[in-house]
Formats: C-alpha cells, sequence, structure tokens
C-alpha cells in the first residue's frame, strides 16, 4: 500500500522543481568562475612566460575553453616559445573566431593589428599563403589606424607583403585566381600611392633605415 502512494525514486526527482537545478548548475558555474578568477591572480602574478604562469592559462582554457584572453596571453607566449610556436599562433588565430572564442578580440586595438600582421607573416614564411593573405589584409585594413604612417590606405609595409604574396603551389584554381588577384591589386596600390610624385614624398620608408636592413643596401654593382 505505502509503495502505490509513494512515487517510485525516479519519479519523485523529476518531480523537483526546476529552479534547483538551476541553482545546482549555477553553483557549479560560480564555482569554476571563482576558480578562474584565482588561476588568472596567478597567471599574472607570475612573471610572464614562466612554468606558473603558463600552467594557469592552460587550467583557464580547460575550464573555459572559449575564454579570449587565454586564447590571447597563451598564443603569444608559447608563440615565441619553441617548439610550441605553431599552437600559438593557432591559439591567435582563433581569437578572430567566433566559433572558438567568446567574445572575438577588439580590432580597434593596436595590438590586434600586431597580432594580425605576426600571424600573416608567419603564415607566409610557412607557405600557407590563403591563411597570410588572410591576416595579412585584415592587418592591413587595420593599420590605417595603427600603422606607422597612418596612410589611408594603410601601411605601405603591409602593403608590400600583400604585394610580393604570391601562391606558386595553389590548392586549386580558386586559389591561384585568388592569389593573382591579391597581388595585381596590392601592386597598383603601391604604385598609385607615388602616382605624380616625382620626390616620392609621401612614400612612408625611410632609406636611411632601410639601408641598415640585411639586403637593403645599394648594390655597389648595380
Amino acid at each position: 500500500m505505502i509503495m502505490m502512494i509513494m512515487p517510485p525514486l525516479v519519479s519523485r526527482l523529476i518531480l523537483l522543481p526546476c529552479c534547483l537545478l538551476s541553482l545546482f548548475l549555477a553553483g557549479a558555474a560560480n564555482a569554476d568562475g571563482q576558480k578562474i578568477d584565482s588561476l588568472r591572480r596567478a597567471a599574472y602574478t607570475n612573471p610572464e612566460g614562466s612554468h606558473q604562469s603558463l600552467s594557469a592559462w592552460e587550467d583557464i582554457l580547460r575550464l573555459d575553453p572559449r575564454s579570449l584572453e587565454a586564447h590571447v596571453m597563451l598564443g603569444w607566449t608559447l608563440m615565441s616559445t619553441p617548439p610550441h610556436v605553431e599552437r600559438g599562433i593557432r591559439l591567435l588565430e582563433d581569437s578572430f573566431d567566433p566559433d572558438k572564442v567568446q567574445p572575438v578580440i577588439d580590432t580597434s586595438l593596436p595590438q590586434t593589428y600586431m597580432i594580425a600582421a605576426t600571424i600573416g607573416r608567419y603564415r607566409n614564411e610557412k607557405r600557407e599563403y590563403g591563411l597570410a593573405r588572410k591576416f595579412t589584409q585584415m592587418a592591413l585594413e587595420m593599420s590605417a589606424r595603427h600603422g606607422t604612417n597612418n596612410s589611408p590606405s594603410g601601411d605601405v609595409c603591409i602593403q608590400m607583403q600583400l604585394g610580393s604574396t604570391f601562391d606558386y603551389i595553389p590548392e586549386s584554381t580558386e586559389a591561384a585566381t585568388d592569389a593573382i588577384d591579391s597581388l595585381m591589386a596590392h601592386s597598383k596600390q603601391l604604385l598609385r600611392s607615388t602616382e605624380g610624385n616625382s620626390n616620392l614624398n609621401n612614400w612612408s620608408v625611410n632609406d636611411d633605415v632601410v639601408s641598415t636592413f640585411p639586403g637593403g643596401a645599394p648594390d655597389p654593382y648595380v
């Protein structure tokens, strides 16, 4: 008789108010939030690049895989820490992807311009030209605000990189077309920036500075 009156255990659990389940989940999330706050303090208190700092960012990323802060801070450090360079670059790339982080990185910040330019240069050196153009183009668009010459068309050095980046072994016909179109468009933009100015006054590259670069000095045989 008692068994008929008392609902089974599973039924009783189902009858628990939904608010209790919400409180349980909120408590778990709050506990994770407190742990993340503690880890953030450890990450910033310890020297940048130290084992303690890196471990803290790794733990934050495990607790919150979509943490923009962890992606950027860990990625920037690993990018200059062989043999973890590739992973660092990928974390930085993911910081631009809304499917990977929330929120995405703020493109109004000058640091973001530097990150995009660094990714583009790295991918170009790895001959991954599609990714190289993608992030270098981002850097060019941001450089109008954050670049050294503040040109409306973007930083000349970034423009030169895009104007000389070519995919010699494209993966498809479309990739080959994109490579050619990008090369031509940015080469023309470079030429337009000096058109009608015989003194090249708007050419932002300082020849004295360039001459100090390896291969940048005038060739005495030419």
